[in-house]
Formats: structure tokens, sequence, C-alpha cells
């Protein structure tokens, strides 16, 4: 029996085996296995993106909620501080009018 020639139909006496190694068959297989590994990396690249998606709003509400927070407790410190500001005032004008009555009672004892 002679071997088949390169791209002649293969013959019922042809093994299954050695079908697998035609062109055609082999070009198919890949084919079909580089499609389905494309499909897998475009699913992939779609989970990843969309929890990439995920995380940057996370983040943004993280970021919202820290600086409500912030703005609310700066606040808080700035009316703590305007507070203190006017007891000091206060404290100050007391001490000042004490002062001047002292003065006051020191100029009228020594004339």
């Amino acid at each position: 029996m002679a071997a088949p020639s390169p791209g002649s139909v293969p013959t019922a006496a042809t093994p299954w085996w050695r079908r697998w190694s035609e062109p055609i068959v082999v070009v198919t297989v890949i084919v079909s296995l580089v499609a389905a590994l494309a499909a897998g990396a475009v699913a992939e690249f779609s989970s990843v993106k969309a929890d990439v998606h995920a995380s940057e709003a996370r983040i943004h509400e993280d970021i919202r909620t820290s600086e409500a927070r912030l703005h609310e407790e700066i606040q808080a410190s700035e009316a703590r501080v305007n507070k203190r500001i006017d007891e000091v005032a206060i404290e100050i004008r007391t001490v000042n009018d004490k002062l001047d009555r002292l003065l006051e009672t020191l100029l009228a004892t020594k004339s």
C-alpha cells in the first residue's frame, strides 16, 4: 500500500489517530482553542472592569463620607474656638475694668 500524498482525502484505511494530524483538523482545533481563550479573556476583563468600577464607587463614597465628617468636625472646632475667644474677650474686659478702677483709686488717693 502506498503512502497517501499530502492533501489527499483520507480513506477508510487511514487510522483515526492519523486524521488528527491533518491540516484542517489542526487548524480547526487551534482556532477553537484561540476563540475559547479570547472569550475567557474578554469575560475576565469584564469582571475586572466591573470590580474596578465597584471599588471606584466605594472609594468615592468613602471620600464623600470622610469629607462630610471632617466638615462637621471643623465646624464644631470653630464653634469651640469662637466661644473661647468670646470668653477670653469678656475676661480681658473684666480685667481692664478692674485695672481702670484701681488706677482711678490710686490717682484719687495720690491727689
